[in-house]
Order: C-alpha cells, then sequence, then structure tokens
C-alpha cells in the first residue's frame, strides 16, 4: 500500500508499533501532521519510534529539510515539553554531500501510549 504519512489511510489505534525512520526530514511541509498522523494510529499500549537525521553543520540538499530547529518544533509539536539532543558524527566523521562536507546528528524519540 503506498500514502501519503500526513493522512495515513488506517483507523484510530490500528497499529501496535509505528516505525517513522528518517522520514521526517525529507518532508518539506507538514511534518508535524505526519508526527501526529503516526501517534494516531498507534494503538493504547503501543509504541512509536521516530528517528530524525538533522543537520548540525554544513549545507542542506534540496530534500533534506531539518536543521535542529525544525527537530525541536517537530518533538514539542508531539507533547514533548523537553528535548534532550546528543548529537555525534557518524563513523569516520563528516560525510560528503554533493562535495561539501555536512555534520549529522539522529534524533530518537519513542512515544508509548498507556
Amino acid at each position: 500500500m503506498a500514502g501519503d504519512v500526513r493522512g495515513i489511510p488506517f483507523p484510530d489505534g490500528f497499529f501496535d508499533r509505528v516505525l517513522c525512520i528518517s522520514t521526517l526530514e525529507h518532508i518539506r511541509e507538514g511534518r508535524e501532521q505526519a508526527a501526529r498522523e503516526c501517534l494516531r494510529v498507534t494503538a493504547p499500549g503501543g509504541c512509536t519510534l521516530f528517528s530524525m537525521d538533522c543537520i548540525i553543520e554544513g549545507s542542506r540538499p534540496d530534500d533534506f529539510f531539518m536543521g535542529m530547529p525544525e527537530v525541536v518544533s517537530v518533538l514539542s509539536a508531539l507533547g514533548l515539553s523537553r528535548v534532550d539532543s546528543h548529537a555525534s558524527p557518524p563513523v569516520g566523521g563528516l560525510v560528503q554531500v554533493g562535495g561539501e562536507p555536512i555534520r549529522l546528528c539522529v534524533m530518537l524519540a519513542k512515544i508509548c501510549k498507556e
């Protein structure tokens, strides 16, 4: 099934586990809605795991729209009032994208429903 993560075609609480891996950073508009949709389809007692890559140094490729402020915005939209971050370079240091080095971090957020 193909669809738009900003409008997941399943009823509320349909899945026990939802993974949103390296997706939100490639959505130009509506990433908060996409994150809320992932939570909406997560069942009571289930968990959603978000993995978001963000650029902390260097320029952004055309399809990569998140820096640390955007990550914090998404997590805040999910109702997380405190955001702890740990940024580290990938193994081997900086990543080359289009000839320019960039430093990435990965933010993880696991949200479980009661």
